[in-house]
């Protein structure tokens, strides 16, 4: 079988129009050994390389991989793996015919379970009613009759009525003015909020400052010659100027007079009526 087997892949690597020594420059495969797997030698190396081998044979000849060792492993128990196949494939279509009934079988068994489910039986609805005479059923209509009308009649009564009340036009003329009026109390109170006190800090040498404003908690920081920096406030600012020498301030764009001296350590205090000196360190809050 292995003969026969090596013959096979000889005839595909013919009919794919692919020689010896192209099949073994493509596939890096000695030449010596596809020689002697033609010839069905298959013991010239151990048997992981000889499949490895022979899947790469398949594979650059157009053949299944894994059928063609499949067919290599059938060979060596002197099996013809063409044959065993088809023996297989019947066997299993047959046993696939067996299990699965006749499709007229199974139609006329669908229709006779459709036929058994649809037949009414004895016992219901309608059988009750052809058993009535007509003058109980004209009853039983006009009862349901007056049910229905009942409850049209109950849920029309439960809906509340919408009255629309039209407001006599002084009224109407009153609500405006009044509107018109809060609103422009409203505003007025918002522009005099927004009515804010900008500092304006001015460096000419280096000065350590501290200072808290109604907007934001206490700030440190350290200006250097030439820097300034802007800080708004609603009513006043609270300072600690480390150089008083060294800085100017304005408010609102108008120079205030801090009387510095280089060096010399100021607290105060500045409001819109100006500056008011402290002569200890203020309390800051956070």
């Amino acid at each position: 079988m292995l003969n026969k087997f090596a013959q096979e892949l000889k005839e595909s690597r013919e009919k794919a129009d692919i020689t010896l020594q192209n099949l073994s420059a493509r596939s890096r495969l000695d030449i010596k050994f596809l020689q002697s797997m033609e010839k069905g030698d298959f013991s010239f190396l151990p048997e992981l390389y000889v499949k490895a081998f022979i899947k790469d044979y398949a594979k650059f000849i157009g053949l299944d991989a894994n059928e063609t060792i499949k067919k290599y492993e059938a060979a060596k128990k002197g099996i013809d793996y063409n044959e065993s196949k088809d023996e297989t494939e019947t066997e299993v279509e047959q046993a696939d015919k067996k299990e699965k009934p006749d499709a007229k079988e199974k139609l006329f068994g669908e229709q006779q379970n459709k036929t058994v489910q649809n037949t009414p039986s004895s016992g219901g609805f309608n059988s009750f009613f052809e058993k009535q005479n007509p003058k109980t059923l004209a009853i039983i209509g006009g009862i349901i009759l007056v049910v229905i009308i009942a409850l049209l009649v109950f849920n029309s009564n439960n809906q509340p009525e919408i009255i629309v009340k039209e407001k006599p036009y002084e009224q109407v003329r009153k609500e405006n003015q009044q509107r018109f009026v809060q609103e422009k109390n409203k505003s007025n109170t918002v522009i005099k909020k927004g009515k804010k006190l900008a500092l304006l800090i001015s460096a000419t040498d280096t000065s350590w400052i501290k200072i808290q404003s109604d907007t934001s908690g206490p700030k440190e920081f350290t200006l250097f010659p030439g820097s300034k920096i802007n800080i708004n406030s609603y009513e006043k600012f609270v300072m600690i100027i480390g150089n008083s020498g060294g800085v100017s301030l304005k408010l609102n764009g108008n120079e205030l007079n801090i009387s510095g001296k280089d060096k010399l350590v100021k607290y105060l205090v500045i409001t819109k009526k100006g500056i008011s000196f402290l002569k200890i360190e203020p309390t800051f809050t956070s």
